[in-house]
């Protein structure tokens, strides 16, 4: 019938004007983010290679890494041999460092204790002998 509503006809005029929207496409590599109270305020942040997001002053704005963390650097332990106890002398005079335990299949695990012994030292401890690799950052 004539004038009367249908679901698409309620959808057009009642649930699509409810949808988010952008006036312009975003770059490609972008991420969308609301911004703002209302549910249509959204835009693209363009993340270039080293980019990460982050909040500064209530905007979400992309920053270069090294920006955030300052220099950094690593070192790669292996244990080869099975062991409950891995000693990492990592000589990186930090005790700011970021520690990532891997397995022999590269399969991230949780050691039972990460220990920052002193600042060119780390002592991981598992509950039974292992070998795998360990992915120290410091900074």
């Amino acid at each position: 019938m004539a004038g009367e509503a249908t679901p698409f006809t309620n959808f057009v005029q009642v649930e699509l004007p409810k949808r988010p929207i952008l006036s312009t496409d975003v770059p490609v590599n972008s991420v969308m983010i609301r911004n703002g109270v209302a549910p249509r305020q959204l835009e693209g942040v363009l993340l270039e290679d080293g980019q990460i997001l982050m909040c500064i002053e209530g905007t979400i704005q992309a920053v270069n890494l090294v920006d955030v963390t300052g220099d950094t650097d690593n070192h790669e332990h292996k244990q080869e041999t099975p062991s409950a106890t891995w000693t990492i002398d990592h000589q990186g005079k930090s005790i700011n460092c970021l520690v990532t335990v891997l397995d022999e299949n590269n399969r991230v695990v949780t050691p039972d204790e990460i220990e920052y012994t002193d600042e060119d030292t780390i002592t991981v401890t598992f509950l039974s002998p292992a070998v795998g690799r360990a992915v120290v950052v410091y900074f």
